[in-house]
């Protein structure tokens, strides 16, 4: 196997990510593809994502259920999207790891970023992620380099100067279009559905850390983008580096300038609210999403994080716990409810 560091600013913590790439044979060359767990489809490459910044292990993988749930109940949903595993949303199982013999503490055993049903033939099957904070990633501009300095690319199978076309294609409409086109056209660059649900799945679990950076976009015809999520630890009051927490009360109605969403929450503001309102009633209710906390608690076992404590004592250790998501979960979507009210 090859393993290496993984993650961006995760690297600057103590304990690391590792992503774990399995082969046959000692060159490296042929992959070898395992099926780890019951339900999981055979692959070669997962991530130990030691979630430093987060003592409960559990936001990423969890939100990502709630988005699994949201995008499969979504109404005309693109079929290969729909085919994906889990909907194009990572999974993971908590684990125990030692390195060298050394305990290492617990880790979530996840899926990569390779999980969008594409077509490694088809020119038209791209996947491009946000990478930074910047006005490309805010839709201010009419073009982006797609190098990593805005967004990146994490899956095509073409030449990067054809993929760049064609999401240059669905910046300039979102930038420079007429607020008439953009009504009238937008089903012809962007799944205006996905967009709902991004952005109301956002605003409830505090997701400020994707609303540039991290935004994800997947096509399977190099013309209409689908918006899907990624790296959702940033949430229910958790700051991004797990030394403290945030305000559930804080408004991110104004999408931090992000100029697709303000368009989009100005234009179809009716269509936005339904479709919150919708998730508020069904996958998006505080009884559901603390039941999901207090299951992966379970099946982690408290001897199992007082361990992790002992080995790393991360700073999230002193402010987030069990409770404080039970506490927090009901005052953010509350607090979310009321300013959704007033839009």
């Amino acid at each position: 196997s090859v393993t290496k560091w993984q993650g961006d600013s995760s690297l600057a913590y103590p304990k690391k990510n590792y992503k774990l790439k399995l082969y046959s044979d000692s060159d490296a060359t042929t992959k070898l593809k395992i099926t780890p767990f019951a339900g999981w489809k055979a692959d070669n490459e997962f991530i130990l994502k030691a979630s430093y910044n987060d003592a409960t292990f559990g936001p990423n993988l969890i939100n990502s259920q709630l988005f699994e749930e949201i995008t499969a109940n979504r109404q005309n949903i693109n079929s290969n999207l729909a085919a994906a595993d889990t909907f194009a949303t990572v999974k993971g199982l908590p684990v125990t790891v030692s390195i060298n013999g050394s305990p290492a503490g617990l880790y979530t055993f996840n899926t990569t970023k390779d999980l969008y049903n594409m077509d490694d033939t088809n020119n038209n099957h791209i996947v491009v992620s946000g990478s930074t904070w910047c006005d490309a990633t805010a839709f201010k501009t009419d073009t982006a380099l797609l190098d990593g300095t805005d967004f990146e690319i994490i899956q095509n199978s073409g030449d990067n100067a054809d993929t760049k076309t064609k999401f240059n294609r669905l910046m300039q409409f979102i930038n420079s279009s007429t607020d008439t086109d953009f009504v009238a056209n937008i089903e012809k660059y962007l799944s205006l559905t996905s967009v709902y649900d991004y952005m109301a799945f956002m605003m409830m679990i505090q997701g400020e850390d994707n609303l540039g950076k991290n935004m994800s976009f997947a096509t399977y015809d190099g013309l209409k983008w689908n918006m899907t999520a990624y790296d959702l630890d940033t949430a229910w009051s958790m700051k991004y580096d797990g030394t403290s927490l945030t305000d559930p009360n804080t408004n991110l109605f104004g999408f931090h300038d992000n100029k697709l969403f303000l368009r989009v929450s100005n234009l179809f503001k009716a269509n936005f609210k339904n479709r919150y309102n919708q998730l508020r009633t069904s996958t998006m209710t505080a009884s559901s999403i603390i039941e999901k906390f207090e299951n992966w608690y379970l099946s982690i076992g408290q001897e199992n994080l007082d361990s992790d404590k002992a080995i790393w004592n991360s700073p999230s250790y002193k402010v987030t716990s069990l409770d404080q998501i039970r506490r927090d979960v009901p005052l953010r979507l509350n607090a979310v409810d009321n300013q959704i009210s007033k839009l």
